[in-house]
Order: C-alpha cells, then sequence, then structure tokens
C-alpha cells in the first residue's frame, strides 16, 4: 500500500475523530491533508468521496447547511457511480440532513427513510439508530409527532438485543421526547425510566441522569406529584454519589414539586439546566 495511500487514511480518521469531540478546526486540517495525500497518491475516487462525507457533516456541524449539503451531494454521486450501497446510503444521510438544517424537510424526509431501509437490511445498526434520531427529529419538526413515535416503536422490534443495549437506550430515549411532546406523560416516563436503566447499564451515566430528570417532569405533568417526589429522592442519590449537581438547581427543582400544585414551567426550565450540568460535570471528571 503507498504510504500517501496510508497517510490519506490517518489524517481521514483523525478528521473524524475531531468531528466528534467538536475540534473543528484541527478537524479542518485533517481532512485537506487527507484530501491532498489521496489526489497524490493517484486520486483515488472512493477515498476522496468519503473525505468530501465527511468535511460534509463538518461543515453541517458548523451551521453552513448550504455547503455541506454540495460536498454531500458530490460524494453520493461518486458512491453511486461506483455501485457502493451502505456509502450511498450514509451519503444521503449527509444530503437529508443537511437539506433538514435547511427548512427543506419534504425532500429530507424520503432520503433519509431510504438508507434506513438499507442500514436495516444490512445489518449496521450504528448508522440505523443514528438515521433514525435525524429522521424522527425532522418528522417532530413538521408535526408529524405519530410518525415519529411509530419508527421508535419499529426499531424496538427490529434492532437485535445482541447488537448492543446502547442502541435501544437511544431508542427508548427517543420514543420518550416524542410521547412527552404528544402530552402522553404517563407513558413518556416509563419509556424514560426504560431509558435511564439501559443507559445506565452501559456506562451512559450522564445519559441515564438525563433520562431520569427527563422521567420527574413526565410524572409531575401527568399529574402524580407524589412519584415524581419519589424519583427526584432516588436522582438526588444517584448524583450526590457520582458527579454532584448545583445545589440551588436541586432546591429550585425541589420547591417547583412543593404543595399541591407544581410549578411546571420552573421545572422545565430547571430540567434543562440540571441536565446540563450533569453532562458538563461529568465530562470534567477524569476516566
Amino acid at each position: 500500500v503507498p504510504l500517501l495511500m496510508l497517510r490519506g487514511q490517518a489524517h481521514l480518521l483523525a478528521g473524524q475523530a475531531c468531528n466528534w469531540i467538536a475540534q473543528f478546526d484541527q478537524a479542518k486540517t485533517h481532512l485537506r491533508l487527507a484530501y491532498r495525500s489521496f489526489g497524490k497518491a493517484g486520486g483515488d475516487e472512493i477515498g476522496l468521496a468519503i473525505v468530501e462525507h465527511v468535511e460534509a457533516q463538518r461543515r453541517f456541524l458548523l451551521d453552513r447547511g448550504a455547503e455541506a449539503l454540495v460536498l454531500a451531494k458530490r460524494a453520493k454521486a461518486s458512491f453511486e457511480s461506483f455501485g457502493i450501497e451502505d456509502l450511498t446510503a450514509k451519503a444521503d444521510v449527509a444530503v437529508g440532513t443537511a437539506l433538514g438544517k435547511m427548512g427543506r424537510e419534504a425532500e429530507a424526509i424520503p432520503l433519509l427513510y431510504s438508507a434506513l431501509a438499507v442500514f436495516e437490511r444490512r445489518g449496521i445498526w450504528s448508522n440505523y439508530v443514528a438515521t433514525l434520531s435525524n429522521l424522527c427529529t425532522i418528522l417532530q419538526k413538521v408535526g408529524r409527532l405519530d410518525d415519529a413515535k411509530r419508527e421508535y416503536a419499529r426499531a424496538i422490534r427490529r434492532v437485535p438485543r445482541e447488537s448492543s443495549g446502547l442502541y435501544l437506550a437511544i431508542i427508548r430515549h427517543g420514543l420518550a421526547e416524542v410521547l412527552f411532546l404528544g402530552q402522553r406523560y404517563r407513558e413518556a416516563a416509563a419509556s424514560f425510566s426504560r431509558a435511564s436503566r439501559l443507559a445506565a447499564d452501559h456506562g451512559l451515566t450522564a445519559n441515564s441522569l438525563d433520562a431520569s430528570l427527563f422521567e420527574i417532569e413526565s410524572w409531575a405533568r401527568s399529574g402524580d406529584i407524589s412519584r415524581a417526589r419519589h424519583r427526584l429522592e432516588l436522582f438526588q442519590e444517584r448524583v450526590a454519589g457520582t458527579c454532584g449537581l448545583d445545589p440551588h438547581v436541586l432546591a429550585g427543582i425541589q420547591n417547583a414539586l412543593a404543595g399541591s400544585t407544581p410549578d411546571l414551567e420552573t421545572l422545565s426550565d430547571l430540567r434543562q439546566r440540571a441536565g446540563t450540568d450533569v453532562h458538563e460535570r461529568l465530562r470534567l471528571i477524569p476516566a
């Protein structure tokens, strides 16, 4: 294998990793070097297209949807010309996500459905779950909550349990959010509870605690204040043993649930603040 090809692959992987941890300037440098290396090595069209695809993701994450769309379409054309179905489906996701960002949901939704079918048929479950989340986010945005709920419920049946319980945790959380938006709070609470347990089982403490916060608000909105308070007590015990939390935020949640009529708007605001705080504190704790 030519050294330039190896160098290109190394920079490509580094660029992808930098995208994942939001180091977008470093990602840009690595992807430029990857593109240059593949070009000097003879212009490997597939390698160049993969770099374009990853660069499209980078620009999307920087809210540069129009630029991301151009690159994603170009990458898709290359993958299609070689008949590479899985990479074409991944490019469809990039195109659809960019279109959704630009308010062109009607064009995005069919592309995401098409990619979802490819990933399911090929058993590429990591891409399936990520695409499902993107699709359902757009369906929620255009008010198609029943369709989003149906897709999440279908995914729970389709994703093999032996593949990864982590995927089911993500799907359960997504379903719970759709139920929450649809004001089906008791069902949402049950789904958030399952998502929290699954996330905890796979070491995703921040995600688990975030789902627990949603569960507390769901019980409160359903009218079951005593259960909401009980879940808050359990939540307080957990954060005391993990990351801690701003005591003023916890006290505020407690006050919002006090009395016979909870302050739901304050509770919602504090739930969001607490969720952000949990993710931030756990990110800073050394492994």
